[in-house]
């Protein structure tokens, strides 16, 4: 009956050696990577593809959950659309007694590491380098139909062989689909939303531009914006040219544009803001 395969469902979930055994016929080696706000992450070895991968499987406490199963449903399909160096591709997917697919293992470090860690401070060259990349990789995404809305330094990856990647696709919008309802649309990090986001009105390429904006605000400002950044993302932030005397004013220019309180005065689309970078 429905309570004795949620149980069966649960139990898998909850022991790694179960789960090993479930998914034993293709993948082996299960170390857990990270758990999300719907997902755990495993890296595990495909025994068909003969390479590591990353496997994500829904959370135990929400596998019952109807909207957390579409929103899962919805980041497969909204990555499986995307063909992009800097998005990782997908490899698998199934949604037999346990939800899952895997996607390419991505190796590096994190932007909301280098930032808390100003590694990145003060050097403009290498920020402008990254925004430029980033850029380019969120104009992509919106040209193919999909808002990721979670933009933030913690689902960028600096690779070890170079190069960026945007992970954490589980909340994006893919236009066409069905009709974002309010409580779908707040979904996300508080702290990155657009002031017309945090009013209540729908996300968009532009909401999206302004996560953007305030990636490159605290790869600028460093571990201290950062701390600001975390409990006071209502209000406007402190301006760059305070935060960082020595940054370039073309830079900052692009910045606060994309910051800009009202989305219409931000920069049309990514790829202009690609080009003014």
């Amino acid at each position: 009956d429905n309570a004795s395969d949620t149980q069966a469902r649960m139990t898998v979930l909850t022991s790694l050696a179960a789960l090993e055994n479930f998914f034993a016929p293709r993948y082996k080696n299960f170390r857990m990577l990270g758990k999300g706000g719907m997902g755990l992450v495993y890296r595990v070895s495909d025994k068909q593809l003969q390479r590591d991968v990353a496997l994500k499987v829904i959370s135990p406490l929400l596998v019952e959950d109807k909207e957390i199963k579409r929103r899962f449903l919805r980041e497969v399909r909204a990555l499986a659309a995307l063909e992009h160096n800097g998005i990782v591709s997908v490899f698998d997917f199934g949604q037999t007694q346990i939800p899952f697919y895997t996607m390419e293992l991505v190796e590096g470090v994190s932007l909301r590491t280098l930032i808390e860690q100003d590694e990145l401070t003060g050097k403009f060259e290498e920020i402008i380098k990254i925004a430029q990349e980033l850029s380019e990789i969120i104009s992509y995404a919106h040209e193919q139909g999909v808002i990721h809305r979670d933009i933030k330094p913690a689902n960028i990856i600096m690779r070890k062989e170079g190069g960026i990647k945007l992970i954490d696709f589980g909340v994006a919008a893919i236009e066409g689909s069905t009709t974002i309802t309010h409580s779908q649309a707040v979904i996300g990090t508080p702290a990155f939303f657009a002031p017309e986001v945090v009013a209540g009105s729908s996300t968009s390429a532009l909401s999206d531009q302004y996560s953007f904006g305030k990636v490159l605000y605290l790869l600028v400002g460093g571990s201290t914006a950062a701390e600001a950044v975390g409990t006071a993302f209502l209000g406007p932030p402190k301006p760059l040219a305070e935060v960082s005397p020595n940054c370039p004013k073309e830079l900052i220019t692009v910045i606060e544009r994309c910051m800009a309180s009202k989305a219409d005065e931000r920069f049309p689309s990514m790829s202009h803001v690609r080009s003014h970078l």
